[in-house]
Order: C-alpha cells, then sequence, then structure tokens
C-alpha cells in the first residue's frame, strides 16, 4: 500500500544517512530540553469563565428592599445583552450578585463594556447612596496563588496596621505579586453623630453629610502660563488629619466635634476564620497574569521567611492553605517521579521478555525521546505546563513504548527467519507498519469528539489533556519508525540473535485454548454473551457508589440559623462540632478542621488522612449522629463543590416566604426517605424584619414627606459614606457618617431619632410611625426573573436516576399553589448530559475507528472483530470499579474514552498477523493459531509496559492531596479494562474474525450460486 512504501522509505531513509537521522534527533532533544526550561508554569490554563458577573453592596438594607430598588431593575437592563443565556440573581442583606451566562464563544472583554453600559443606563434608577457596582469577569487566572491562614497565641483581631506594614506591604512589593488581600478589620474614622445634640443644635444629617463631602475634594481645574513655567491648577480642601475634621464647620455657630464623636475605628466584625479550633486571619496573594507561578510562588516563600524572622513576628505562625507554585512543583516531580519509575519496571519487564540488555535499553529508549521532543512542540504550539498537560503527558508515558516493542519484535523474527542487515530491518518494520499506523491513529482520533460541537469550559479543559497525550504519541510513533530502526540495526550483530521466546509451556496453554474455541464456537460466544450481560449488573453497582477518592479526602458542614444570630451565638454552636471532631482525631481520621462564620452563614471543613480508621461512610455516620441539637441552629454534612452526589431541587414561584413554606412541607418528607441526607433549604429560612409603617396623614400634616423619613430611617441604619482620608501612617481611610457604630441599632435609639419638621421644631421617629414585627426571607434567588428555591441534599448508595424518580413521586404528592411549580437541579441535567454527551462520544469515536481500520485493511468486516475488544474493555472497567466499591466520575469516564484507542491495538496486531498467515496456511483455524501465538509476546509487552507505566499514576497521592482533579480514577478504567480486554480479546478477536470470515465466505459461496443460476436461466431462454 501507499503509506507502507512511504513508511519502508522513511526508514530506509534513516538506515542511509544514520548521522542525518541522529543529529535531526538530538537537535530535537535539545530543543524539547531548552523548551523545558522556557515553557510557562502555571495550576491551570488560562480559561475565562463564560460568564459576566455584577455586584454592589447596600449595607443596612432587606433583601425584599434590595431586590425592588437593585436587583430588578439591573435584570431588566442586562437581560437585553447580546449573548446572554441566563441571568441569575442573588439577594441578601446588604448585597446583590447578578450572573449573566453568556455564550461560550462570546468574547467577554466587549461584553464586559457593554454590561457596564447598560448598568449606566439604569443608574439613576438605583439608589443615590449605593456604594460602587462592580462589573466583571472571571478567569482561572484570578485565583490566588498562594492562601495563607495567620495564627496566634495572641488575638490579632486589632492588629490590621501591624500585619499590613508587616506582611501585607512587604509581599506587594514581590516581583510578579498583583495584590495581597488581608482578611481582617481595618480601621476607618467614624464621624458618630449624637441625635440628641443634632437636635439641640437644630442640625439635620444631610446638612452634615453634604458640608463634608463638600469640603473635603482636590479638583484639578486647569494650567496657568507665565513666561517660564507652566503650572497646574489644582484647589485644595482635602483634610489633613482628623483634628480637620473635627474643626469642619456646619454652620456659623455649629462645629462637627459639637454634634459628633470623631475618632478612629475598626470596621464592624463581620467574618471570623478558624482553624483547628483557634481564631485565624487570612490572607491572599495573587499574581500578575503573565507572572510565572512557581517563581512567584518562590518569591512569596523566600520573603516570608524573612520577614518571619522579625522580633515582633514571633508570636505568628504562618500556614499554607493553597500555593499554586508549589502544586506545580510537585505535579512536575510526580511526572518525573512517574516517568521514571514507569521507565525502571517497562526496562525490566522487557528484559524478562526480552533477555537482551541492548535490546531492551534500544527500546525504552523511546521513553525520554518521544517525551523531550513532545516538550518542545507542546511549547511552540502555546500551552503552559499545567495540571491538566501534566495529567497527559503522564498517561501518555505507559504508551510511549508500544509501537517501539512491536517494531523490534518484528525486526527479531525477521532476523530468525534468516534476513540480515538492512533488508532485516526494512521488512521487519514495513510488516508492522499498518499495525503500529492503525494503533497510533485509533488513540489519536478517540479525541476528535471532544473538539466537535460546542465548546464549553470542560472541553477547553480536556483539549489541554488531549494534546499532551497525541503530541507524545505521534512522536512515538516516528521515533519507532526512525531512530529504533536505526539503533537496533547498530546494536544487532550480523548473526540471528540468540533470544528466547515466550515459554513454550504458556504458548501451547494458548494454543490450544484458542483451537478448543475455534473447534466449540457456541459454546464460546455464550460465554463471551455472558460476560456482555453481566456488565449491567456492574453498571448498576457503579452508579449506585457515592465513594470516591475525593470524598474520602474532605468533607463539608454547613450551617443553617432560625432568625439571625449574631456572629458569638453562630460560633458557640460551631464550635461544638469543632470540640467533637478535634477531640476524636483519631477514631474519625481527621487531619485538619478549617472554619468560617460570616453575617452570611458559617462551614467547617474536614481534611482526612491518607488511611481511614474506617470506611468514610461510617466516619460521616458518627459526625452526624453527634451533631448537636439547637433550637436556632442545623448544621448538615455536604460535599465540597462537584461532588456527583450532592444534587438540589428547585421550587418556582412569586412568593419567596410561600416557597419557603412549602420547602418546610417538602423537607421533612426528603428525611425520611432513605434516598437522601442532610437535606437543607438553601435560603437558610427566614429572618425577622422590623417594619416602619408612617402615618401618612400626621406626617402630611406635620410637613414631613415619607421619603424623607425612609431616607432619614436609612442614613441611621446604614450610615453614609463619605470621601476617603489620607494619611501617611494609616494609607487612605474611610470616613463613616451615622448614629451607632457597631451592629445592629438598639431599639430605644431608633425610636427617639429626631426627624425635622418643615417649621423647625423637633419630633421623635416614634411620634410618626408604627413599628411590626414579621418574617421575611434571608436570601432571594432568581433565575430568569423568576423567583426560585433550592433545596439541597445528598444522595446515598443511588444512582441519579433513581433519585430522580423518588423527588418526582414525592413531588406530585404535594399540591402546589397556583402559579408555582419544581424542577430537577443541574447536577441531574449535568449527570443526563454527561452520559449522553459520553454516548456521543463513544460513538463518535467507534465510527472514526472503524473508518481508519476499514482504510487501512481494506475491509469492512475486519474492524468489527477488532473492535470488540473495545466492549471487553468496557466490561472490565466496570467491574472493576464494582469491586472495588467506587463511583466512576468524570475522570474515569475520561479513562474510558483513552481506553478505547489502547485496547484496540491488540486487536488490529492480532488481525494484521492473521491476514499475513491466511494465504500461506492450509486451514484458516491454523492461520489463525500460529499467527495469533506468534504475535502474544508483543502484545503481552505492551500491555505489561502499558499497565506498569500507569502504576506510579494509581498510586501517587498528589492529585487528591492537592484537591485541584483526582486522576486516579482515569489510572483505574486504564488498567482494569486494559488488563480484562487483554486476557479475554486474545480469544475473542480470532473468535470473531473466524466467524466474521466464515460469514462472508458463506454470503460469497450463495451470492455466486445465485448468479450461477440466473446465468443458467438466462442461457435456456435465449
Amino acid at each position: 500500500m501507499k503509506q507502507d512504501k512511504s513508511i519502508k522509505n522513511l526508514t530506509a531513509l534513516a538506515l542511509k544517512r544514520p548521522v542525518t537521522c541522529f543529529m535531526l534527533m538530538i537537535s530535537m532533544i535539545v530543543a524539547g530540553l531548552i523548551s523545558s526550561k522556557l515553557i510557562p508554569l502555571d495550576s491551570w490554563p488560562a480559561v475565562n469563565a463564560p460568564a459576566v458577573f455584577v455586584s454592589t453592596s447596600y449595607p443596612g438594607s432587606t433583601p425584599e428592599e434590595i431586590e425592588r430598588l437593585i436587583t430588578k431593575p439591573l435584570e431588566e437592563a442586562l437581560v437585553t445583552m447580546s449573548g446572554v443565556n441566563s441571568v441569575t440573581s442573588r439577594t441578601s442583606s446588604g448585597w446583590a450578585s447578578l450572573t449573566l451566562q453568556m455564550k461560550f464563544s462570546t468574547d467577554l472583554n466587549v461584553a464586559i463594556l457593554e454590561a457596564r453600559e447598560k448598568v449606566d443606563m439604569v443608574r439613576h434608577l438605583l439608589p443615590d447612596d449605593i456604594q460602587r457596582l462592580h462589573v466583571m469577569k472571571f478567569s482561572t487566572q484570578d485565583m490566588p496563588v498562594v492562601e495563607l491562614t495567620l495564627l496566634s497565641d495572641k488575638s490579632l483581631n486589632n492588629d490590621y496596621e501591624f500585619l499590613e506594614k508587616n506582611l501585607k506591604m512587604p509581599l506587594e512589593r514581590i516581583q510578579g505579586v498583583g495584590r495581597v488581600e488581608l482578611y481582617l478589620r481595618q480601621p476607618r474614622i467614624w464621624v458618630q453623630l449624637d441625635p440628641d445634640k443634632l437636635a439641640m443644635h437644630r442640625v439635620d444629617i444631610q446638612q452634615v453629610t453634604r458640608v463634608l463631602q463638600e469640603a473635603n475634594f482636590l479638583k484639578s481645574v486647569g494650567e496657568v502660563q507665565t513666561d517660564d513655567y507652566r503650572y497646574a491648577v489644582t484647589p485644595q480642601g482635602q483634610y489633613r488629619d482628623i483634628e480637620d475634621i473635627r474643626a469642619q464647620r456646619i454652620n456659623e455657630r455649629v462645629k462637627l466635634s459639637d454634634i459628633a464623636n470623631v475618632h478612629y475605628a475598626l470596621s464592624e466584625r463581620q467574618w471570623q476564620r478558624r482553624v483547628d479550633g483557634q481564631p485565624a486571619v487570612g490572607l491572599d496573594v495573587f499574581r500578575e497574569s503573565d507572572s510565572n507561578v512557581v517563581d512567584v510562588s518562590n518569591r512569596i516563600r523566600e520573603t516570608l521567611d524573612e520577614v518571619m524572622q522579625k522580633p515582633q513576628l514571633q508570636h505568628i505562625d504562618i500556614q499554607y492553605d493553597r500555593d499554586d507554585g508549589n502544586s506545580v512543583e510537585v505535579s512536575i516531580s510526580s511526572l518525573l517521579k512517574a516517568g521514571a519509575i514507569g521507565a525502571v519496571l517497562s526496562f525490566f519487564v522487557l528484559w524478562f521478555f526480552l533477555r537482551n540488555l541492548k535490546l531492551t535499553g534500544v527500546v525504552v529508549l523511546a521513553v525520554p525521546v518521544s517525551l523531550s521532543i513532545s516538550l518542545a512542540i507542546i511549547y511552540f504550539m502555546g500551552f503552559s505546563l499545567n495540571m491538566l498537560t501534566l495529567i497527559g503527558l503522564i498517561i501518555a508515558i505507559g504508551l510511549l513504548i508500544d509501537n517501539s516493542v512491536v517494531v523490534c519484535e518484528s525486526i527479531l523474527q525477521q532476523r530468525a527467519q534468516g534476513d540480515s542487515g538492512k533488508a532485516a530491518v526494512i521488512e521487519g518494520v514495513d510488516k508492522v507498519s499498518t499495525a503500529i499506523l492503525s494503533a497510533t491513529l485509533t488513540t489519536v482520533v478517540i479525541f476528535l469528539p471532544l473538539l466537535m460541537g460546542d465548546s464549553n469550559f470542560l472541553t477547553v479543559m480536556l483539549q489541554q489533556i488531549a494534546v499532551s497525550i497525541c503530541v507524545p504519541l505521534l512522536v512515538s510513533l516516528l521515533v519507532a519508525k526512525t531512530l529504533i530502526p536505526l539503533c537496533l540495526y547498530r546494536v544487532l550483530p550480523d548473526s540471528a540473535v540468540e533470544n528466547e521466546s515466550m515459554p513454550d509451556k504458556i504458548q501451547q496453554k494458548y494454543r490450544k485454548a484458542l483451537t478448543w474455541g475455534l473447534s466449540h464456537p457456541k459454546r464460546v460466544g455464550a460465554l463471551f454473551l455472558i460476560m456482555f450481560v453481566s456488565v449491567t449488573l456492574a453498571k448498576s453497582v457503579v452508579d449506585k457508589s457515592s465513594s470516591d477518592a475525593q470524598s474520602q479526602k474532605r468533607q463539608q458542614i454547613f450551617y443553617e440559623f432560625k432568625g439571625e444570630p449574631d456572629l458569638d451565638k453562630k460560633l458557640a454552636f460551631l464550635q461544638q462540632i469543632e470540640t467533637y471532631l478535634l477531640d476524636n482525631k483519631q477514631s474519625l481520621g481527621v487531619k485538619k478542621v478549617y472554619s468560617g462564620v460570616s453575617e452570611r452563614g458559617a462551614w467547617t471543613s474536614i481534611r482526612f488522612v491518607d488511611d481511614l480508621p474506617k470506611s468514610i461512610d461510617e466516619v460521616k455516620k458518627d459526625i452526624r449522629d453527634n451533631f448537636p441539637e439547637s433550637a436556632y441552629a442545623k448544621a448538615s454534612l455536604q460535599r465540597e463543590l462537584g461532588s456527583r452526589t450532592a444534587v438540589s431541587v428547585y421550587l418556582f414561584g412569586r412568593s419567596t416566604a410561600q416557597l419557603n413554606d412549602l420547602a418546610e412541607q417538602l423537607i421533612p418528607v426528603m428525611e425520611a426517605h432513605p434516598y437522601f441526607a442532610d437535606v437543607k433549604n438553601s435560603s437558610e429560612g427566614d429572618v425577622y424584619e422590623m417594619q416602619l409603617i408612617v402615618d401618612r396623614q400626621r406626617a402630611m400634616q406635620l410637613g414631613v414627606s415619607t421619603q424623607e423619613i425612609a431616607t432619614k430611617i436609612g442614613n441611621v441604619m446604614r450610615g453614609l459614606n463619605l470621601k476617603t482620608l489620607r494619611t501617611l501612617d494609616k494609607g487612605e481611610v474611610e470616613i463613616i457618617a451615622g448614629y451607632y457604630e457597631q451592629g445592629a441599632i438598639p431599639m430605644e435609639e431608633l425610636k427617639r431619632l429626631p426627624v425635622m419638621e418643615s417649621n423647625g421644631a423637633i419630633l421623635t421617629l416614634q411620634q410618626l410611625v408604627e413599628i411590626e414585627t414579621r418574617p421575611a426571607p434571608r436570601t432571594i434567588s432568581r433565575v430568569d426573573r423568576q423567583t426560585q428555591l433550592s433545596i439541597e441534599m445528598n444522595i446515598e448508595e443511588v444512582s441519579h436516576k433513581e433519585a430522580a424518580k423518588a423527588i418526582e413521586e414525592m413531588m406530585n404528592a404535594m399540591t402546589l399553589p397556583r402559579g408555582y411549580s419544581w424542577g430537577l437541579g443541574p447536577k441531574f441535567a449535568e449527570q443526563d448530559e454527561s452520559m449522553k454527551d459520553m454516548a456521543f462520544n463513544i460513538v463518535i469515536a467507534l465510527f472514526l475507528i472503524f473508518m481508519i481500520m476499514a482504510a487501512l485493511f481494506e475491509s469492512l468486516l475486519l474492524p468489527i472483530a477488532i473492535l470488540s475488544s473495545i466492549g471487553l474493555g468496557f466490561v472490565g472497567v466496570y467491574w472493576t470499579f464494582a469491586l472495588l466499591g467506587i463511583g466512576l466520575g468524570e475522570t474515569g469516564m475520561l479513562g474510558m474514552l483513552v481506553l478505547m484507542g489502547i485496547v484496540v491495538n491488540n486487536g488490529i496486531v492480532l488481525i494484521d498477523q492473521i491476514n499475513r498467515f491466511k494465504g500461506s496456511a492450509e486451514h484458516l483455524q491454523q492461520a489463525i493459531v500460529d499467527a495469533c501465538s506468534t504475535r502474544l509476546r508483543p502484545i503481552l509487552m505492551t500491555v505489561a509496559t502499558t499497565v506498569i507505566g500507569m502504576l506510579p499514576v494509581l498510586f501517587d497521592s498528589s492529585s487528591a492531596d492537592s484537591g485541584v482533579l483526582d486522576y486516579k480514577p482515569m489510572a483505574i478504567a486504564i488498567i482494569g479494562g486494559l488488563i480484562f480486554s487483554t486476557i479475554t480479546s486474545l480469544a475473542f478477536v480470532p473468535y470473531c474474525y473466524y466467524l466474521l470470515y466464515r460469514l462472508g465466505q458463506g454470503t460469497s459461496n450463495r451470492l455466486a450460486e445465485a448468479r450461477a443460476y440466473a446465468n443458467q436461466k438466462l442461457s435456456r431462454l435465449s
């Protein structure tokens, strides 16, 4: 065939020009070594999430008020943007956020500009005192490169300036660092107005804030030209220090210090971080987008090691919660370790089969050469060396040696048949050229379906893995056609190599078993039919498995509070669970306990040791059974983000209060069902809201508008953000004016709030309003302008399909009010979509593999025999996961896709050899047995080296420890499926070939008889 001739020419050229071949290879290897130093290192590839985020804060406001004043106007404006798929919003006390899910092909820079224009168009509809509106996108490079936790035996809550000077500022000066966030209460200037003094001096708060805003300014008004110079004119009225603020005159008779206490104070305590039951302070470091993550991380560590030597910092202990640079270095070290271990183990496996050190060394040479050249290609393609490309390279290590093994075995067989010198090498490569080309292409084309169809975040990520697998495989094909034959020609003596073949007992047993199978096709067919049917049982077990590698490492506890308890009350409940976890560290296998509490909720994250003292399900049960009972709080165990067992149900309707009532009816029913655990209301229930109902008639009689009263109350509750004060020692400090400094304002303070009449007389608030208390939603969620509530839960030992059916039965038994509906959460849809996508990818991959093999073998029947090995591989995968009792997961499914391209290699080698033996044998059965027995050794060698190469990946713990992506399920799928498929396909592929050949011959004979009969009839008629 044409490709055989070109391959033969390529091998002959390498043998004819050995120096040229060596120089080309060396130059590419050197380029790879240089590229390994130049290639960017990163934790993740730079990918923008296809979304635009809009958020703002409005302190002191209720969710319903923010929804009416801010969220809905923004939704109406932003939904008209081009490229928007959906708009979701979440509104809580003092905060509103909107997410615009865009089409993946959308230019986010243009989308952000359009979003800002839309926001500006409705800016006049929003409250005047609203704080800044943030419009942004999210990229993987926006995540912190290093996350630190500061621990001390002394409280650090009041040490913002100290930590800023000694830790934050030195980190900000590091080359490559973009910004540093210190999560601690910051100093600010508090202008605490006294309502009694305001009333006494007949001064209104609006008058005070207007004066303070207008007095604190810096403005450029132009330039003045003199004979010699040009000067910029900047009128300055900025406050120089806090005394300037105190001395500010409100009118001719009143200074600010007469009606307010102006002083430095810390911002309100809104959160607290804890580690192993101890208060902690968080510090995150972000890098510049074009900086090297490893270099920045190393500089951060060096700087911290230096500054922590200062005596004033000796009481502080720093813990690294996240270090992307270290994770990349660990992954690179893991790659080198896996490659070294895989190469060494492969060397001994090959030596076991070949029993010749020179031959073994030449074949193993394909691994470092292919990897080195691949690094150069990946670098010039513009890829970085990140978690995903490293995973691909680790997987590829186990596959790089396959082509070289087949080539080496074929050359040895030619030498054993009497050929010598270049002729043996060229003929040996030529005989397997179709097989190794087909094997490589079938592995590469399985990734094409990932590039077909709509692009999304997952496919973009998987492209990184695909490229880092396909490039080394294609390079290994080139190496197997040029460098390996050249080296074998140089190291092999002219005489035939004394090479021990496969032990006679193994080969004889294989020949005997294969002969029996071909002689008893019905029994063999029944046996394999049972195998294929049994996969349904294994699949049902795998679908119900909730345990995975990630759940063995970490669990998350979330807390639901009734009403609005303060931070101390939330903290008291959280500490009870922390105490139990820390007191039972050994029995539960707890490694670390992280907690956080804020105004919006609380959480506890549990990290487990590698070897748990009992199963993860038993550990979870113990933790649940020891949750404290409380009238105001409830704890629930949830998986971390991305867990396949954390699902939700959505309720839709007009009223959040009504949705909460429906949720309260539904949650007990779900908790009683054995399929579900840790059921919780995502909106965290209601809080109590105090409504101030204005007496409109009295307000009108007194000349006070309701809007004026509302503004007054808002200023009291929220305070007013004034312009900042720039100081040398404290930097830029916020100026806040209000009545009450910390926390919620006392009821009595609110009641005696002065409201000025139009004629100058003073009345208090309680003379103009009636006070009522009612429940109100804590959080309001909306999807595409429809109010939504989510009920979250974990599913236990059941598939998503069974869980969805159970939910449907419960919802059908429940009567929803008119205008209200429900729907399954995105996890159910994602599961269905992932299965559909997987099925689509498998079908397309099968079709592409079939096309390649049909073209190379010039047959439509032979590829069917080869494809049977894929089915056997899937049987092996599902039974492996079923016996291990773990779920398949996304990485396991990706492993199945990779497996499709690997398992067909055995079938290709067998069918190619059978075709060569078929013409010289008297009987087809004998040809099949002879051909398969001669290819037994190279098949076992390639499978052994592939499995051995994957073992370091299987036993490597760095991926699961990093919490980024666990690729053990991928290794399990490849190893389990490959071993099972190899053992079974050695019998089933020849069996399928035998049946298909007989079917083809029978069909041809019948067609020939039909043609002869037709010709006979036509001759008689004539």
